[in-house]
Formats: structure tokens, sequence, C-alpha cells
């Protein structure tokens, strides 16, 4: 059940959606590549694209699962993934989008492990927490001061 949020919405910079998107699809998909790529050799292609898609399926009810398990009223995940994303672009150059992209490509995975994490301790009220922890260090440490 989606939980009402309460405040206006967060508005950031049409390049902000754009790393960000960037961002999650490099994750969700170049490592899968890999993996597959590393386990199956040409002879088994077929093997190897059905054991890529699989990997891509699982990481993204993965991440949806994430979402929900980390949203607030007053802060939903993907506007934690936006703020970090901001967080870390201070414009258009090529080294900001790597940076915020980066970042990404790091939080996303840290907020899908923070949702484990949580159906072992803290429930969903320590899944938010911790997600909110790890927004606040991003923005402590963001690349303008």
């Amino acid at each position: 059940m989606d939980t009402p949020r309460t405040g206006s919405p967060l508005r950031v910079g049409l390049h902000i959606h754009i790393f960000l998107w960037v961002g999650l699809v490099l994750i969700g998909t170049i490592p899968f590549f890999w993996l597959s790529g590393r386990w199956y050799n040409a002879d088994h292609y077929e093997q190897g694209l059905s054991s890529c898609l699989a990997m891509i399926v699982v990481f993204q009810a993965l991440f949806w699962f994430a979402r929900r398990r980390c949203d607030t009223d007053e802060l939903s995940a993907w506007d934690g993934l936006l703020l970090i994303t901001a967080y870390m672009s201070i414009g258009l150059g090529s080294l900001y989008a790597f940076i915020a992209v980066f970042a990404v490509a790091i939080a996303a995975p840290t907020m899908v492990m923070i949702a484990i994490g949580s159906l072992v301790r803290g429930g969903r009220a320590g899944a938010a927490h911790q997600f909110r922890r790890m927004v606040t260090w991003f923005g402590r440490n963001r690349m303008y001061q």
C-alpha cells in the first residue's frame, strides 16, 4: 500500500532525472551481461541470454521491493534516489555525470541490501530509517558545500 506524501513534490532538473535513469539502467544490466558472458561461452549463448534476462528480472523485482520497503511519509525511495543524484551533481559536465551515475550505482544496490536486511531485523520502519540515513550521508558528503 502506498503511503500518502506530505509536502510538495521534489523538483530537480531534467539532467538529474537523466543521470538517475542512466545509473539505474547501467546497474540493472551491465553486471548481468558480464556475468552471463563469463559463465557461458559462445556455444551456449541461448543459456547465457536467458540467464542474463532472469538476473535482470530478479534484480528489478528486488529493486521494486526495496522501493516499497524504504518509503516513508516524508521521503519516498524514488525521491531519495533523486536527492542522492542531485547531491552528487553540480552541473552538466561529463565528470559530474560520472560521479552522479556512480553514486546511483552504489545507492541502488545498497537500498536493495537494506530492504533484504530489514526482513531479518528492523522491519519496514528499520529499512526506511536506514535508507534515510544513507540519503543523509550522501547529503553530508555532497559535491557542493
